[in-house]
């Protein structure tokens, strides 16, 4: 079981940053669930106990320094505040109000890391977190009990998987696809459409389905078709979600022009190849995208790409991106 360090909750009215918060600390082993305003936030803050709260300052509605005045006597939460502000007096307002930190933007997701660190390890919060708490249910995966009121509820293996893939999910919706077939209540098994299963040149059986719908849980990639039959490894096409990539560039002050230009970046290939060696690990080792090339267009059906149900029209695909295909094999 991959457990959590704490359950964070990151408010941001900007869906950019917000997201790249939750995705920097969901890779350093924190459970997040975002908000995008003060009031939305309080709502989540009533029904659960987070261990931590990450707050921007400049928001619609009531801004996080009114947040912070208001509640800071209601909860025990440690609060961290981001702002584009970093005069001395806006830092001291912050810290008056009662926040625990105060960091600036832009700021570098280590350092962000490290304060929040910082603040756990003060508050005592910093511990291999196993029990959830929402209003009047609490979930101890460690027992593998449900607690509701004075009531107990014995959880199984299976159940508590699929728990655990939900926690560490939050706002995610899972298909029937998604959790596949659990086999003797530890593994996962999903399967693949067998006429979509491939073979490499040494033999190994490839489900590219299945390793496309793990590669797509990364915010950074909007579109995937993984290759590969009959060669000795495979890789991968990747359409970014641009929105989400752009928003990323601006953060890092890294300039581009259009998509074109954006996946030429050096920077931005080293982060997605940073990408794939993170989902790499959800794969043995024949199954592993060893390269992969971006694409600057977004496939539809009116393109040839993808059929009417937008499912992928794999061939089609080949045929358009022979000469990316020869790149990466040649």
């Amino acid at each position: 079981m991959e457990k959590f360090k704490a359950h964070i909750l990151v408010v941001d009215d900007d869906d950019g940053i917000r997201e790249l918060v939750k995705e920097y600390l969901n890779h350093n082993n924190y459970l997040v669930t975002t908000s995008n305003s003060s009031e939305d936030a309080l709502e989540k803050v009533k029904v659960i106990k987070f261990d931590l709260i990450v707050l921007d300052i400049m928001m619609p509605g009531k801004d996080g320094l009114q947040f912070t005045e208001e509640n800071k006597d209601k909860i025990s939460t440690p609060i961290i505040l981001l702002t584009a502000k970093g005069e001395a007096n806006e830092r001291i307002e912050g810290l008056d109000k009662g926040a625990d930190d105060y960091l600036p933007k832009p700021f570098e997701p280590k350092e962000l890391i490290l304060r929040i660190n910082n603040i756990l390890n003060k508050t005592k919060y910093i511990e291999q977190k196993s029990v959830i708490i929402f209003e009047d249910i609490k979930i101890d995966l460690n027992k593998q009990i449900i607690f509701k009121n004075k009531n107990e509820f014995k959880i199984n293996n299976t159940e508590k998987i699929i728990l655990e893939k939900m926690i560490n999910n939050p706002g995610k919706t899972f298909s029937r696809e998604d959790i596949g077939k659990l086999i003797e209540g530890k593994y996962l098994k999903i399967t693949d459409r067998k006429k979509e299963i491939f073979k490499t040149s040494g033999g190994k059986y490839i489900a590219p389905q299945v390793m496309e719908n793990k590669f797509k849980q990364s915010m950074f990639i909007e579109q995937i078709m993984v290759i590969g039959e009959n060669e000795k490894h495979p890789a991968a096409l990747i359409v970014p979600d641009f929105e989400i990539l752009k928003k990323w560039c601006k953060n890092h002050n890294i300039s581009f022009n259009d998509n074109e230009d954006i996946i030429s970046k050096q920077v931005v290939l080293e982060k997605y190849s940073k990408e794939i060696e993170k989902y790499n690990y959800s794969f043995n080792q024949y199954e592993q995208i060893k390269k992969f090339e971006l694409l600057p267009k977004i496939w539809g059906p009116d393109t040839g790409e993808l059929t009417a149900t937008l499912k992928l029209k794999r061939r089609n695909v080949l045929e358009k991106y022979k000469f990316l295909y020869n790149k990466i094999y040649n």
